[in-house]
């Protein structure tokens, strides 16, 4: 899973020790690949949101504009009659309003108070907390099918499907295995056309069309060339001309 951190800081020089210690420790003790964007401004982080699926939003930022009056904003990203939106605040305003607030009136899904010294283990103990909250809330499945057997699988692990020759009515589904940390491949059979497949997901943005014969998760591409999407393994799928507006807001 690959997961977007907005830095909300008004004061730079922290900001940017922060995102260092975010970068080492998500990586390299957590095994996470992670997105980070930095803002000092409540104007500059909803122009760098507004490209970005935000999953934790570390807020710092007080004056006129708050972190409230950010989550706010990317707030209406989602439905309304959503549960909850996959963000979780990370910031050091204990009282009880920002609580609150974040969490009843705005739907965060996690609100974590942190140090504003940004020891780094205490860091690493806010980030394994925010993370489990993202990957349990992003924990939906989508099952797939054969004549032989079914496969369920985490739609987060789904990276991308390819659509068999004509006539065939199966699939090849690319999956991230959360054991091995590999990607395999599974073959499975559909009803009609590929057009089916995103139904099976628990919403329309977990798998978008990026070629007639392709389809992919938005989550994990990470570059754009003319005529293919690289993903964040380095895998590389055919991107074709008429779709390309499908995943123009994905691309970092």
């Amino acid at each position: 899973m690959i997961i977007s951190f907005m830095i909300l800081e008004d004061d730079a020089i922290f900001g940017k020790r922060l995102k260092e210690i975010i970068e080492r420790k998500l990586t390299e003790e957590l095994g996470i690949e992670v997105k980070i964007v930095i803002a000092t401004t409540f104007s500059e982080a909803i122009e760098k949101s507004a490209s970005a699926d935000i999953h934790l939003v570390d807020i710092d930022l007080m004056g006129k504009e708050t972190g409230i009056d950010y989550i706010k904003e990317i707030a209406k990203n989602y439905p309304a009659d959503e549960p909850s939106i996959p963000v979780v605040v990370i910031s050091s305003h204990s009282e009880e309003f920002y609580k609150m607030t974040a969490l009843n009136e705005l739907k965060v899904i996690g609100y974590i108070e942190k140090e504003k010294t940004y020891d780094e283990e205490q860091v690493l103990k806010d980030l394994k907390k925010a993370v489990k909250c993202v990957e349990k809330f992003d924990d939906k499945t989508v099952t797939f099918t054969r004549p032989a057997y079914i496969r369920t699988y985490k739609e987060r692990n789904i990276w991308c499907i390819k659509r068999l020759p004509h006539g065939q009515k199966k699939i090849m589904v690319t999956i991230y295995d959360e054991f091995s940390k590999e990607l395999i491949e599974e073959e499975f059979s559909i009803k009609s056309s590929l057009t089916e497949v995103p139904k099976l997901f628990s919403s329309s943005d977990k798998m978008i069309r990026c070629h007639q014969s392709w389809l992919v998760n938005p989550r994990v591409i990470v570059a754009q060339t003319r005529d293919d999407l690289i993903l964040s393994s380095g895998l590389k799928i055919p991107l074709g001309g008429e779709y390309v507006e499908n995943v123009e807001s994905y691309i970092r």
